[in-house]
């Protein structure tokens, strides 16, 4: 394959030193587990409930099926692979520069404002003459996907800043221009009785009332003390004085698919890591698929006419999924002012086995002597890593290292329709001194 077009990006947001005197966490030990724990049982809703995180990530509806959005106007290194086909099929961005607004044309059926006590959970009709809400995806970097508690705590009390606007959130979205929270247990994805059907989309609700999740929100909070305390760990995690986050790795080849003539083709892969770790080790989680078709043909001439033959066809799917344990850290060198986030060698995790088999290598090749497969078993080598650089420049706060990296080809394959991308995101932490 030619290349063309490179377009590089890069983004790095590092944290800043907490004020003078300020203390990073005041809650005791105790306090802090007891917060972790009632935590644990929000993250594991937000995370797993599709009503929550196909809004916050696991849903593109800017792309055909699944994997990562090539054309994201925002070109932003932070946005998750998609995971789940939107049922409404591929949309065009409209993005008016704070929002999408084509969206509202089928999500027209949200929740009312600061009406969840009196509605509760059952679906109402939109109220007439009442102002037209704007449903739109969670930004990017409130995504959900592959992120654990930890890391998600920290990104909701970043984000939300106090208790109160937090439990706001979670209430009815603080009064604010759509009421996604109060929407989403209402089940319908927002859309009108006429596009639920002619979508064939079904209520569904999810497994918990809104007035439980809420009880879920507030015993976090009565854990900290009735109100946010310390820094963004404070209440997400007990200290440690190792690395602990986790690194986003992904990248896809797409987009190279023709057809003409005497030649038929697709090509796309896409593969992902996710590093999580805590205090220093953790595991790294990698996902691997792609799949090829091309068809050969050729021109046959038939009583004076010319006509196309199909000559022979090959095609080649590729699946696998390993996990394997990884410790992690931060290298600084000071005199060039950078940072490098490395794996590094635990001598008392063994060695993963090369005889693990972790998914499938599959070929066939067809013409008209017959046809041939061919199925090879895929192996483990060891803790998978991006295969990108990690690291960035140093700021003011030597325990929290933080950035984003995407890279992108264009104008590749037969056709020069093809785009390769790749993103890495990091967020690194280790707690420092009061």
């Amino acid at each position: 394959m030619k290349m063309t077009k490179t377009i590089l990006i890069m983004a790095l947001v590092l944290a800043t030193v907490p004020a003078s005197g300020q203390k990073s966490c005041p809650l005791t030990q105790a306090q802090s587990q007891k917060s972790i724990d009632a935590w644990a049982k929000i993250a594991a809703f937000l995370t797993t409930e599709p009503r929550c995180v196909n809004c916050h990530g696991k849903v593109n509806p800017y792309i055909e099926g699944v994997g990562l959005d090539p054309d994201d106007p925002n070109k932003d290194a932070e946005a998750p692979v998609s995971l789940i086909e939107h049922g409404g099929g591929k949309q065009k961005h409209e993005n008016t520069g704070s929002m999408d607004q084509g969206c509202k044309k089928c999500h027209n059926a949200m929740a009312p404002e600061k009406t969840w006590v009196e509605i509760g959970d059952k679906p109402v009709s939109w109220p007439e003459g009442a102002p037209l809400q704007n449903w739109t995806l969670a930004p990017n970097f409130l995504s959900f996907v592959d992120k654990d508690a930890t890391m998600l705590c920290r990104q909701i009390k970043r984000a939300t800043g106090t208790a109160d606007k937090f439990l706001g959130h979670v209430k009815y979205d603080e009064g604010g221009f759509a009421n996604f929270s109060g929407t989403s247990f209402y089940g319908n994805r927002g859309l009108s009785e006429e596009d639920l059907e002619g979508f064939n989309v079904k209520i569904q609700p999810p497994s918990i009332t809104h007035a439980a999740v809420l009880k879920l929100g507030q015993d976090w909070v009565n854990a900290m003390g009735g109100k946010f305390q310390g820094d963004v760990s404070c209440g997400c995690e007990l200290t440690h004085d190792k690395w602990s986050g986790q690194i986003h790795y992904s990248e896809e080849f797409s987009g190279d698919q023709g057809n003409t003539d005497l030649l038929v083709w697709s090509n796309r892969s896409l593969a992902t890591v996710t590093v999580t770790v805590t205090n220093g080790s953790g595991s790294s989680h990698s996902h691997n698929e792609e799949k090829s078709e091309i068809e050969y043909r050729h021109y046959v001439a038939l009583n004076g006419a010319r006509s196309i033959q199909k000559e022979s066809n090959q095609s080649h799917q590729l699946s696998s999924d390993d996990t394997a344990p990884i410790t992690v850290d931060v290298r600084v060198y000071e005199q060039n002012g950078v940072f490098e986030v490395v794996p590094t060698q635990d001598e008392n995790v063994a060695p993963v086995s090369r005889k693990v088999i972790i998914g499938k290598d599959n070929w066939s090749s067809c013409d008209r002597n017959g046809c041939k497969t061919q199925d090879k078993d895929i192996y483990s080598y060891g803790a998978p890593w991006p295969p990108i650089s990690v690291g960035g420049k140093l700021g003011s706060d030597p325990n929290h290292v933080q950035g984003s990296l995407m890279l992108r080809k264009e104008n590749l394959g037969n056709l020069h329709n093809g785009v390769h991308v790749q993103k890495v995101t990091f967020d690194l932490w280790r707690s420092g001194s009061n």
